[in-house]
């Protein structure tokens, strides 16, 4: 009975793993109805991660060249 029952929860371990996919592909087909908001969401996403980026590595550029040309001065 006990290889039964892994064997069972094998197949549940299956089952959850299978359901967790179709959760994922249940959230991208919501986007299929309504594709704009789940696309506009992850492309907002991505653009303001770049942006975050972009200021970091303008904020450090612009430090190091304060720093050089402080460095310079004294």
């Amino acid at each position: 009975e006990k290889p039964g029952l892994d064997d069972d929860d094998d197949d549940d371990d299956d089952d959850d793993e299978d359901d967790n996919d179709d959760s994922d592909n249940d959230d991208d087909g919501g986007g299929g109805s309504g594709v704009g908001s789940d696309d506009d969401d992850d492309v907002a996403v991505v653009y303001h991660t770049q942006s975050l980026m972009n200021q970091l590595i303008q904020s450090v550029h612009d430090h190091l060249i304060f720093s050089s040309s402080v460095s310079f001065v004294v």
